[in-house]
This record gives structure tokens, sequence and C-alpha cells, in this order.
């Protein structure tokens, strides 16, 4: 996504009415138009941001168009590949390199893998999002491929093996070995042989997949692959904020609670930097790794307004005005997934240059290494339960028995020194206090240097670090034992029971404030959002952001209350109900047995099951059956003829419903 930022004569839909913006009136107030009632009104920046902040405000508005929010994980691999192989084509030109007269030459050296015409296409596409998701082909229909499977697939092999070991190869060579894999595979074949494709078909496979800075790596080393790579630059001079920001992280030299088993732990604190003003950006606190997820996390805080200050953290008291997607970041080394994530990450959000320092080379980042030795003398080295950097000075001071500071506590206590303790200090090396200069080079340029994507979610879904398969569920999705619910949600697991699809969806959550996430919706390309559930009954306050770690706080307590039950007790129980349920069955069968043994006497049986039951029953019988009648014996014919009469006669059935207090009342009780 390319960042905007509130330019004249640019749409933008707030509180889902369009309006436009006319001009600024000065630093800090803009003149708009509503585009319905068509009056004028005039907006201050902080209460336009409050609602960029609440998603109530998407910039740059063009045609009604829709949000359509989507990241590259949520593409096929192929189509990410594809985009990632248009984008490495197009690089070239965008940077400068080459130049629009030379664009043809160039397009030459690359063996008619691009048309010009499509090479223009994909130009106009990037210029008009500076996103690589617009290189990601909209083709729909079938696109069949002339090379199956299987022969791909073994070129692929071949072009691996042969060029990624950093000795030189040709496409001749490649060739060469394809012909010979494929006899080999024919030969015990009758059917569906396989048919060799030609050189400029492996060439093409070759441009497409392989990398040759990796290949310079392993050859040259990093040095050199990024030397033959980039070229030599000239030393960067930093005139504007956002121009180069430093990010860098660090163990934190204080014990602080961790919730998951309530003991005193180091926590790490990542931490971006502007290079211009010596500003701080944003910040991250976690207690596990620090890997790509962390650096998104606090990439992600630095962009955000930090419009929130003043209501979730009232003891700070100045503003906190950094924020805006910056030209280059610069990073700690990192691995090579990890590498790619984020440059994936940055890609979408614009962000072309993203530099990762070698190995101890913290001078490359020197501004940042200094704000970490300022915070310790001012912030750190001041709380209960710090470690201290030298253990001359810590002596006998007992920093786990006297750690008292939750994750929580510590965030709070982390904004008023960087507010207050940093960017409102003097500072020698500027002349200024960082917030002084990061305030006076945008009120020169009306704001205009500072730019954010069109909408909260499309920075959230992107950036945050949180990101799982789960299944919804008739109580929503679980995420460490707390559901999050939602009526879109519900929505979705309808539909997709209706269409007999898996319920499994990619959801996404913020690891700094767990007070909703976000889930897939592939009907719709979108994300929707549920909140949780059990948080009043867990009685967590959501007052302040829910780190990640309290949700595994309750969880872990879940899992240690388990573990206090006797996991013998449910075999043993098991045991007992299959031990009475053999002797009911052999009760039962002998019961049968004396039955049909004693058929003539089946009434003695009953009376005698009875009798062991225990009953007691008072029955009230008439005492008139107590007498005897001896009827007169009949004549059989005469009986014949009188029941022959009865069924000529017309029968007349009176049907009326019985209710259950009309039965007899046999006044039977059992003994206790």
């Amino acid at each position: 996504m390319s960042g905007v930022s509130f330019v004249s004569g640019s749409k933008i839909l707030l509180n889902n009415t369009e309006y436009l913006i006319r001009k600024p009136l000065n630093s800090d107030d803009y003149e708009i138009q509503n585009l319905v009632y068509k009056n004028i009104e005039v907006w201050n920046r902080k209460d336009l941001l409050k609602c960029w902040e609440e998603g109530n405000l998407f910039l740059n508005i063009k045609n009604n168009n829709q949000l359509n929010v989507k990241v590259l994980e949520d593409f096929s691999e192929k189509q990410v590949n594809t985009a990632k192989r248009r984008y490495e084509i197009l690089k070239p030109v965008i940077e400068g390199e080459i130049l629009a007269s030379e664009i043809k030459g160039y397009l030459k050296k690359l063996n008619g893998e691009v048309g010009l015409t499509q090479f223009y296409d994909w130009k106009k596409r990037w210029e008009k999002s500076n996103d690589i998701r617009s290189l990601i082909s909209n083709r729909r229909g079938p696109q069949n491929k002339r090379t199956s499977d299987e022969v791909i697939k073994i070129i692929d092999e071949i072009i691996n093996e042969l060029f990624g070991e950093g000795e030189k190869f040709t496409v001749d060579d490649v060739y060469s070995e394809h012909l010979i894999r494929i006899d080999e595979i024919n030969e015990f074949r009758s059917n569906n042989k396989l048919k060799p494709v030609s050189k400029s078909t492996i060439n093409r496979r070759k441009q497409a997949i392989f990398d040759e800075y990796k290949r310079n790596i392993i050859k040259f080393g990093p040095v050199q692959a990024k030397l033959i790579r980039d070229g030599s630059k000239e030393e960067v001079n930093v005139s504007r904020p956002l121009q180069r920001v430093e990010i860098d992280w660090t163990i934190v030299d204080v014990m602080l609670i961790d919730p998951t088993d309530l003991k005193p732990k180091r926590p790490n604190l990542v931490y971006a930097l502007d290079k211009y003003s010596g500003y701080p950006l944003g910040f991250y606190v976690t207690f596990g790794g620090v890997d790509s997820n962390a650096l998104k996390q606090c990439l992600l805080h630095s962009i955000m307004p930090k419009t929130y200050l003043k209501e979730l953290y009232p003891e700070v008291e100045n503003t906190w005005d950094a924020y805006g997607i910056p030209s280059s970041i610069i990073l700690d080394n990192a691995s090579v997934n990890e590498s790619r994530d984020i440059e994936d990450a940055c890609l979408q959000l614009g962000i072309q240059d993203v530099q990762f320092c070698t190995v101890g080379a913290g001078h490359q980042k020197g501004s940042v290494e200094r704000q970490f030795k300022s915070l310790n003398t001012k912030f750190i080295h001041t709380l209960r339960g710090t470690t201290f950097s030298n253990f001359v000075e810590k002596g006998l001071y007992d920093s786990q028995g006297k750690a008292c500071i939750t994750l929580q506590g510590f965030i709070y206590m982390t904004h008023i020194a960087m507010v207050d303790l940093i960017a409102n200090q003097y500072n020698s090396r500027l002349g200024f206090t960082p917030s002084e200069k990061w305030n006076t080079a945008l009120k020169n340029t009306n704001h205009q240097l500072v730019k954010l994507p069109r909408n909260i979610l499309e920075l959230k879904i992107l950036l945050m670090g949180g990101t799982s398969i789960r299944k919804i569920t008739n109580k929503g999705i679980a995420i460490k034992n707390e559901y999050f619910q939602s009526y879109e949600l519900m929505l979705l697991k309808s539909q997709l029971e209706k269409d007999k699809a898996s319920l499994e969806v990619r959801v996404r959550y913020d690891l700094s404030d767990m007070r909703e996430i976000y889930i897939y919706d592939s009907n719709k390309n979108t994300y929707i959002k549920a909140e949780p559930t059990g948080f009043v009954r867990k009685k967590i306050d959501t007052t302040y952001p829910v780190p990640y770690e309290l949700l595994c706080l309750d969880s872990s307590k879940k899992l240690n209350e388990s573990k206090k039950v006797d996991p013998k007790l449910r075999g043993r129980a098991k045991r007992n109900i299959k031990r009475i349920e053999k002797l009911e069955m052999k009760k039962v069968k002998k019961l049968k047995s004396d039955n049909i043994k004693n058929k003539e006497e089946p009434v003695k049986d009953f009376v005698n099951f009875i009798l062991d039951a225990n009953l007691e029953a008072d029955v009230n019988i008439p005492p008139n059956n107590d007498d005897i009648t001896i009827l007169e014996s009949v004549d059989e014919r005469v009986v014949k003829l009188e029941k022959n009469k009865i069924e000529e006669v017309e029968t007349e059935i009176i049907e009326h419903e019985i209710e259950i207090d009309e039965f007899e009342d046999w006044e039977v009780k059992y003994i206790k």
C-alpha cells in the first residue's frame, strides 16, 4: 500500500461521509468540504488522526472504492513468487538505475521473458500503489501450462543443485542433465512418457526461481554479494523525519513478573528511533524471543498515531507526536526466513529500502544504541528489581527478591520514559529536544512528509505478529483458553457449513493487545473482527491493552489445576463401573435362565422378584370378589347364534380423553 497524507484535493471517507480536503489553514487545521451537503468544515489534524485510529477515516478515496484487505500469506505460493519476480524485474527501473530510454534494451537481455506492453502494465500498477500485492495476477479462469508439473519439478531440482553450490554452470548444462533424467524415467514407462523442453523454457524457469544474490553469498560472502547487488553507495545524509528509522532490541536490565508463571524474568525491549530527530517512534515489550513477529509489532506501534496516550496513560505529561511510514529501516542481523518475512511486509507497506546490519556492526545503527544507554541511565536502573549492567554496581542487590513490576505496569512506565525523559529532554548533539526538531520539520512542510495507510485495518492485518489457523466452533474461536465471538463470525460459520467448506480459518491478532482479533473471510476477501467473551469473568483489566502473555497466565493456571487431579482416578472409576456392570449382567442372565427352566411357574418367579425388591402394597380389592358363583352350562349353539346377532348390530364408538388423575391409585409405597 502506498502511504497517503492530508493533501489538498484528495478525498477522504470520514464517518461514512465523503469529504474533499480543500486546503490546510495552518500546521494543525484543515478546511474540508462535505460532498453530500456541500458545507465547509474545519477539522484539527489530531481529531482526524483519532478518527483514523478508531477506523472511522479512510484516506485517498477514489470512486467509492471498497476496502479489500489481503496480505501475501492469503495468496498461493505461486502467486507470491510471480509477484516477487515481477518486482525484481521492475526494481532497476523504479530505483532509477535504468532510464526510460534504456527499457527496451533491458527487456531484450531477459530473453523475451517480459513483453514491453506487459512491463509497462506492471509499472503502472506499481506506481499507483507502491505495493507488491498490485503485481499479483488477477486473471481468472483456467491457465493451462504446456509443460507438465513433473518436468518442471525435474528442472527446478537441477537448477538448485547446479547453481546453488556456487560453481559456474550454464543453461546448456541444465538442458543436457534434464534430457538424461527424462530418458531415465521414460525407460521404465510404457505410457505417459515425459517430453523434454527447449533451452529457452529452461532459461525462463531459471530466471523465475534463481536468485543470483544467494549464489553470490555462497561464492563471495554476504558483504561482497551485497556490494555486487547494490553497488557502492555514498554516506547517507538524513535531511528529514522518517527518512531513516533504526530498529534494535535488547534484554532489559530489570526483573519483571512474568504472567505465565509469576516468576521474575528479564524482558526483551524492541525499540524504533527516527535518525533525523532522535525522536522515539515506538516500542514492543515481550518475554518471548525477538523474531520477525516482534519486529513487526514494533513497526506497527511506530507507524500508528499515539492518540490513545492521554486516555490510557494520563501520567504522561507531554504528547507523543511521532508516527508515519518510514522511507527506509535499518534492522539488526536476522535469519534468512525472518528477513524475508520482514521484507515482504515492508514491500506491502511501500518501504522499499530494508537494510540488515552485519553481525557485530552496532555502529551502523549507532543512534538507537546510544538511546538504549540513555534509557538505562534515566529509567531502567532506577527501578526496583534492576539487574544493572555492571556486576560491581550490582553488589549484593537482590534483583529477583525486589522484583514487583508487572508487564502492563512496565509498559506504562516505558511510555513515560519515551515521551518525558527522552523526547522532551534537551539533546546536546541536536541542539534541541527531539520533539522540537521533529515538529519544526513537519510544520515547515505542513505535515506532508508523514504518510499513513488508507485505513488502520490494513496496517494492523499486515503487521500484527500473532497469526494461526483456528477452527470456528459454536463458542467462537479459542486462543489460550479464551473464546472470541462476534455476529459476523457466526455468519461466516453458517456460510462455510452451507458451502460444506472447512471451518478452519486464518486468525490474526495483536500480541500487544488481545482485546480483539481478526478472522479472514475468504468469501469476501477481507477480515472480520471478534471480541473476547471471558475477560470480565476472569477479572482481566481491559482499561489498558491486554498483552498476549496475560492470556498465557490464565492458560497455565488451568493447566496446573488439571495436573493436581490424580490421573489414575479416571482409570479406577472406569474399572469399578465395569465390575458392577459384569455383576449385573450375571444376575440378569441367571434370572432369565431360571425363568426358562420354570416355565410352568412364571408367576411364582415374578412374585419372588417383587418380594426381593422390598415393596409394600396396600391394594383395595372389592369384597364381592370373595364370593364364588357357579354358572350353569350353556349350549354352544345358542352362544354362537347370539354372537352372530351382535356382529350384525352397528357398533358406535365414542372417544374421549382420559386424564392421568382418573386412573385408580393403588397406594403403593417403598420401604425405606
